[in-house]
């Protein structure tokens, strides 16, 4: 009967099984870093190639527009898809990311890591919207206690802080979102931390109603938005007619002058209204509002108000223009 091997040599079988599957794992890994280089180079010919292509399509939008008229529907798509392409590819990062995080890639490589990000913002944004309607609510119904609004504010500048850096890390991946929109996220963060600071007092008092009558309004439209246009984007990507990762913002067909353009336009009335209310506070009421805090608050909604009307009239001659041809 043959003996049990002893411990050292049941330890030498198993170096030795050890040693065969490190090596085993180590050719694999030398094989994937090869592949890798490889990969790389081919990815920079790639690049390349479709940075030329995008080049000429443009240039025969801007010389040859009969051309591009003629075939618009065509050109659309193989713009789209030379855009999907390019979004797969490394971009350099932008400034305010770098800030934040560092200078470290913020391209996902694969088509349904972007798709389940860009899924991801779209639910944050709307649950959060939902917070901010309901904190609204709970302000305006226990108005004279702080508790609510003081976590409205420090809610909405949270929010916008966050969803700057999303829309960045999704531009990196091909969203083509207005810088318009990265900008009214800045005023509408200090707008929240100026309202935050804002010392109680009968100036307060006087403005506290109408910007959380202002806030549940907006909400309620930027929910309306969502809803409206969410469905009619998904339609245009499976159609080629729009860039796989446009976000919700990006879908809205405003070519007639439909329910939710007439809301938008009162949204952005509201705003130069809170602008107008609290210069008059400043100026001719009669109350005390020598607070830094006042003239701030009118200069920055007027600034959004401005932004938003231009930025909605843009859209609107834009799309009337692309139906004429």
């Amino acid at each position: 009967r043959p003996h049990p091997p002893t411990p050292l040599v049941w330890s030498g079988r198993i170096m030795e099984k050890l040693k065969q599957e490190y090596n085993s794992v180590k050719h694999a890994y030398r094989e994937l870093d090869e592949q890798r280089f490889s990969l790389r180079k081919l990815e920079n010919q790639c690049r390349k190639r479709v940075c030329d292509l995008q080049k000429r399509v443009e240039s025969l939008r801007t010389e040859d527009k009969i051309a591009w008229n003629r075939d618009r529907d065509e050109y659309t798509v193989m713009d789209n898809k030379v855009e999907d392409m390019l979004s797969t590819f490394p971009k350099p990062t932008r400034l305010f990311l770098q800030l934040m995080v560092g200078n470290i890639p913020m391209t996902l490589p694969y088509r349904d890591d972007r798709l389940a990000y860009k899924q991801s913002y779209e639910t944050f944004k709307l649950w959060n919207v939902v917070v901010i309607f309901c904190l609204s609510v709970t302000s305006l119904l226990l108005i004279d206690n702080p508790l609510p609004s003081a976590l409205l504010h420090c809610w909405s500048a949270v929010y916008y802080f966050t969803v700057t850096l999303r829309e960045m890390i999704l531009m990196n991946n091909g969203s083509r979102i207005k810088a318009w929109w990265l900008v009214h996220h800045y005023f509408s963060i200090v707008i929240a931390a100026v309202m935050l600071i804002w010392p109680p007092g009968k100036c307060y008092r006087a403005f506290k109603p109408n910007f959380l009558l202002f806030s549940c309004f907006l909400s309620l439209v930027m929910l309306l938005q969502f809803r409206y246009q969410k469905g009619k984007l998904y339609r245009q990507i499976a159609m080629g007619q729009k860039h796989h990762m446009s976000i919700s913002s990006e879908g809205s067909k405003v070519s007639k002058m439909s329910f939710l353009v007439v809301c938008l336009t009162l949204t952005y009335l509201f705003q130069l209204y809170n602008a107008y209310v609290l210069l008059w506070l400043h100026l001719w009421s009669g109350i005390e509002c020598q607070h830094w805090e006042v003239p701030v608050l009118a200069v920055l909604f007027l600034i959004i108000a401005v932004g938003n009307c231009s930025t909605l009239s843009s859209v609107i001659y834009g799309k009337s223009r692309k139906k004429q041809y």
